[in-house]
């Protein structure tokens, strides 16, 4: 049952970043629509920490992650690849690290 409780967090967790990127995609989209590419680039760095959570096993953790969307997008679009926080690997194998997130292989993609 541990197992399934800590698939569940980080299910949940998952689900909630993608919420979250989902609307600052489209935030983003719109900028450039309205002022168009150049001067949307000046406003590029709201879109940095933009709400994401730590996707660890870890039952209580609520790190937040400084990501970019496209950070983001280009960690999720392998299903079973997840960011957590430096320091909350927990065994996991380690695919890349940097000062403020590391990208995590399970077997399982938690959606």
């Amino acid at each position: 049952m541990g197992l399934f409780k800590r698939r569940s967090k980080r299910a949940k967790r998952v689900a909630s970043n993608n919420r979250v990127y989902e609307g600052r995609r489209e935030l983003w989209e719109a900028l450039v629509k309205e002022v168009g590419e150049e001067q949307a680039l000046d406003a590029e760095g709201q879109f940095y920490d933009a709400g994401f959570r730590c996707e660890c096993n870890r039952d209580s953790c609520v790190e937040p992650l400084q990501l970019s969307l496209d950070e983001y997008q280009t960690i999720r679009s392998v299903s079973t690849h997840f960011a957590v926080h430096p320091g909350h690997e927990d065994g996991e194998a380690l695919v890349s690290r940097s000062d403020s997130v590391v990208v995590v292989y399970a077997s399982t993609s938690g959606d």
